[in-house]
């Protein structure tokens, strides 16, 4: 099952509701910020942003970016918050700074899903739980700053359900081919704005 591929129309199904937005803006610039001479395991992360102190006013005026204040679904360009933004904002990042950086761009990821918590899912829900997926589950450090901003929210990582916090991705993929096997949609149109339901994939025999 390619990941580009034709889609073919399919009939509405009743399903859950989805509400789904990109927020690779913080994730992306501390992967931005740890690269270097200063960083040599990404596992440090979580040290380093634990030990440096947040700057809560700039953080606040990153808040006012329109990306975030925009309904969902929505997505961007790896480059709008790339080296440039982060250049401007931080400065030059060096072995002195670091902790710092990184302790304000873990407290950004963490209030940029929060604010879009309350921003969007509170007005259409009341949500008792957030469960956390990915490489960001796994830093102590986020998850802390998430549970603290959400409270009393409950925040747990994906694997609290058996699901790997690696293992998000592929499991969807694997999903979808289920789906597309079996002839039923596996887009979700709330999500990505779709206009409707489709099959996804092509099956290619070997």
């Amino acid at each position: 099952m390619g990941r580009k591929s034709k889609s073919s129309p399919a009939r509405t199904q009743r399903s859950v509701s989805f509400l789904a937005a990109e927020n690779r803006d913080s994730d992306h610039l501390l992967n931005r910020a740890r690269t270097g001479k200063f960083y040599r395991f990404w596992q440090e992360i979580q040290k380093l942003a634990a030990r440096g102190l947040a700057d809560l006013k700039k953080i606040r005026r990153l808040l006012k970016n329109p990306f975030f204040s925009a309904a969902p679904p929505k997505s961007l360009d790896r480059n709008a918050f790339g080296p440039e933004y982060l250049r401007s904002h931080f400065g030059k990042i060096t072995a002195r700074n670091l902790p710092d950086v990184l302790a304000a761009l873990n407290y950004f990821t963490a209030a940029s899903i929060a604010l879009a918590v309350e921003k969007f899912v509170r007005l259409r829900a009341n949500p008792v739980e957030l469960v956390a997926s990915g490489g960001g589950a796994l830093n102590k450090t986020l998850m802390k700053n998430l549970s603290a901003l959400l409270s009393p929210l409950k925040v747990v990582p994906s694997s609290s359900y058996g699901v790997g916090e690696l293992a998000k991705e592929p499991a969807c993929f694997a999903l979808m081919a289920l789906f597309a096997l079996r002839g039923k949609p596996n887009n979700c149109p709330s999500a990505t704005g779709a206009k409707s339901p489709r099959i996804l994939g092509k099956i290619t025999p070997a």
